[in-house]
C-alpha cells in the first residue's frame, strides 16, 4: 500500500527438480493486473539464469533473470502493447519450447560440465587426505571382517536380513533399477564377474561417473586407462561395516547419526553431496535403499523390495 498505487502480489514455486523450479505469480493492483509463469534453472551454488512470461493489462512480456551471489538482474522485453488469446497462447507456449531445447542442447550439458568441473577440483584438493581415510575404514573394517561374517551366516541360516552391498558416497541417481545393475557402477573388478544380487563383494574399482569401466576399456588408450585405475572413486565399499550393524534381522541408523564417523566409514568425498545405498535380501527376496548423509536407515522395509525382473 502507498500514495501512488496500491495492491497485492503473490507467487507459488514448485520444484520439478534438484536444479528447476516452476514459479506461478500473480499480481492484482491500481498499476498492474498480470499473470506471470516462469522455469529458474540452479547452474551451480552461486548462479540461477530463468526465463518468465507475464500476460496483462500492459500487454505481453518476457522477462530474463538472472541471479548471482545475492545479486538478483532482470531483463523485460515487450512483446506486445495488447494481450490477446492468441498472443497469450503463442507467448506461453513458444518461449518454453525454445527454453526446452536450449536446455537440453545448451544449459544442461553445460551445467554439468559446470558441476563436473567442480568435483574434479574438490577431489584434487582432498586427494591426499581421502587416500588416507580410506586406508584407516579399510583396517577398521579387517576388524569387524569376522564379527560380520558370524552375523551375515547367522542371518543367512534364518533367511532374514542379510546385506549383499553396500556403498557410501557420490554417485549417480538411479532412474530405474534393470537386471545386471550394479549398487554403483565399478563396484566391483572388472574380473570378478559379479552380477545383479551376487552376495559377495569384490575389489571396488572405477570412478563412480555412471560409466562402466568394463564398457571403457576397448576405446580407452594404455594412458587413459593407467589415470583410470589409479584414480580414487569418490565413493567407498562399506558392505562389512553395514553388515556388522545387523542385529536381530534389523538395521537402524538414526538421522543423527553423522555416517562419516560410523565404524568403517569415512568422507569419500568432502565438500559433495554423500549418499549410502544399501542392497539387501530378506526372506529371500532382493531390495534395495538409497538415503541421504543426513537421512535415518530403518530395514528392512517393503517399500525398497526390487521389481519382479530383478529378482532372478
Amino acid at each position: 500500500m502507498g500514495p501512488r498505487s496500491t495492491g497485492v502480489a503473490g507467487f507459488i514455486a514448485r520444484r520439478l527438480s534438484k536444479l528447476s523450479t516452476l514459479r506461478f505469480g500473480l499480481r492484482f493492483g491500481t498499476n498492474a493486473i498480470d499473470f506471470d509463469v516462469g522455469l529458474l534453472r540452479k547452474m551451480n551454488r552461486e548462479t540461477s539464469v530463468g526465463m518468465s512470461v507475464s500476460i496483462g493489462i500492459r500487454g505481453v512480456h518476457v522477462k530474463f533473470r538472472f541471479n548471482h551471489v545475492g545479486q538478483r538482474f532482470q531483463f523485460p522485453i515487450l512483446i506486445s502493447p495488447r494481450a490477446t488469446p492468441r498472443s497469450g497462447f503463442l507467448f506461453l507456449t513458444i518461449p518454453f519450447v525454445v527454453v526446452g531445447v536450449l536446455n537440453t542442447y545448451v544449459v544442461a550439458p553445460y551445467a554439468l560440465r559446470l558441476e563436473n568441473d567442480t568435483k574434479n577440483v574438490l577431489r584434487q584438493k582432498y586427494s591426499a587426505q581421502v587416500t588416507k581415510d580410506k586406508k584407516e575404514a579399510t583396517a577398521a573394517q579387517a576388524l569387524l571382517q569376522s564379527a560380520a561374517t558370524a552375523r551375515l551366516e547367522k542371518e543367512r541360516q534364518k533367511n532374514g536380513l542379510v546385506v549383499t552391498q553396500a556403498a557410501f558416497g557420490n554417485f549417480p541417481r538411479r532412474a530405474r533399477h534393470k537386471p545386471g545393475d550394479f549398487v554403483v557402477d565399478g563396484f566391483f573388478s572388472d574380473t570378478s564377474g559379479a552380477s545383479f544380487g551376487d552376495g559377495d563383494t569384490g575389489t571396488s574399482s572405477g570412478d563412480g561417473n555412471g560409466d562402466r569401466d568394463t564398457n571403457k576399456t576397448e576405446t580407452k588408450t594404455e594412458t587413459e586407462t593407467k589415470s583410470t585405475s589409479t584414480r580414487e572413486p569418490p565413493w567407498l565399499d562399506v558392505t562389512t561395516a553395514t553388515r556388522f550393524m545387523v542385529f536381530d534381522s534389523h538395521l537402524d541408523v538414526n538421522a543423527q547419526a553423522h555416517k562419516p564417523s560410523l565404524l568403517g566409514f569415512c568422507d569419500p568425498c568432502p565438500d559433495e553431496r554423500k549418499f549410502l545405498r544399501v542392497r539387501y535380501t530378506y526372506k529371500g527376496v532382493l531390495h534395495e535403499v538409497t538415503i541421504g548423509e543426513d537421512d535415518a536407515l530403518a530395514i528392512p522395509n517393503k517399500t525398497h523390495q526390487l521389481p519382479e525382473e530383478c529378482q532372478k
